[in-house]
């Protein structure tokens, strides 16, 4: 009640903060570079993943070189963590003949990299299946998901509705008991 604009002000820079960290959290990957291996296998990263692989065996098959198919491919990609390592990769291809024991490729599935790694050529037909593979994951992962909202859902509304008859019945449980 005293100083409401000034309450208000903390609040939009509270929220402000907040924003402004989540971007940089996902711009700079933390949760990737924290917990690698808890989220590597997280429905984006293997959503991405699908997206990378199919782009990149497409561009791969108009004739783009490895590092520039891998340049663009990432382009589109969504989480900007992905986009800079893709461009970190492309870079240490361009550059590097020993570019798939870089640290820049142990960000990436090592099906990818072995598909990107042929000698003469990439393995187009790899990625595409790989794309493919990406794609029924994240599918069965959904299906699952809806599937087991709707039990989850019978369950909370049970429990809800239980609670709410004990704590109907619990004045009656109280006067019979004052009564006798």
């Amino acid at each position: 009640r005293e100083q409401p604009l000034y309450l208000l002000l903390k609040i939009a820079i509270l929220v402000a903060i907040a924003i402004v960290a989540k971007k940089l959290w996902s711009r700079l990957g933390i949760t990737h570079r924290l917990f690698k291996f808890l989220v590597n296998g997280n429905s984006a990263s293997v959503s991405e993943m699908s997206i990378l692989t199919g782009r990149l065996a497409e561009l791969l098959h108009l004739g783009l070189s490895r590092d520039e198919a891998l340049s663009l491919a990432g382009q589109g990609l969504k989480i900007h963590w992905y986009r800079s390592a893709c461009e970190a990769l492309a870079t240490r291809m361009a550059t590097d003949t020993n570019w798939a024991e870089s640290k820049a490729a142990k960000i990436f599935p090592n099906n990818v990299i072995l598909a990107l790694q042929g000698n003469a050529t990439p393995n187009i037909d790899l990625l595409r299946e790989l794309s493919a593979i990406y794609a029924e994951r994240i599918h069965h992962r959904v299906d699952w998901a809806t599937g087991a909202f709707a039990q989850i859902a019978i369950v909370c509304l049970g429990v809800a509705v239980g609670f709410i008859v004990i704590l109907l019945l619990t004045p009656l449980f109280s006067l019979i008991s004052a009564l006798s």
